[in-house]
């Protein structure tokens, strides 16, 4: 299961944060970003929720961040982490390690976080529930 793509946000986020097969949670960090001079085409809402005409506006919009993407220059991000793969060994620590990214400056959104620690308690509470092993 995807957290997080470097596609989410419209490109716009600098991890990529997903369920392993190995039982951990892995974390890859962009080592460069593409950086639009304009903010990215308007958000369109609810579009799967009108039918034809919702996916002909998605569509459009796809276009429109694909053309605005087009012009932006990729560069460097510049932080300690970049390019590199992360292993967290459960929600809660992967959740610290996109904070801690975060603080360091790269583009981590705030739901791919808020998500994690959810988790977390949900899965401390199951545990609870279970007894010890």
């Amino acid at each position: 299961m995807s957290y997080c793509r470097f596609s989410t946000n419209d490109y716009q986020c600098d991890v990529y944060v997903y369920a392993s097969v190995g039982g951990f949670i892995a974390i890859h960090v962009a080592g460069s970003r593409q950086t639009p001079d304009t903010p990215p085409p308007p958000a369109i809402g609810d579009w799967w929720n009108r039918g034809e005409q919702g996916i002909a506006d998605y569509m459009a919009r796809d276009e429109a961040v694909t053309a605005w993407l087009a012009t932006a220059e990729r560069k460097v991000i510049g932080l300690p982490y970049d390019g590199q793969s992360l292993d967290a060994a459960d929600e809660a620590s992967a959740a610290e390690t996109l904070e801690m990214l975060r603080d360091l400056g790269y583009n981590v959104p705030q739901f791919v976080i808020d998500a994690l620690k959810e988790e977390a308690v949900e899965i401390a509470a199951d545990q609870t529930k279970e007894g010890p092993a």
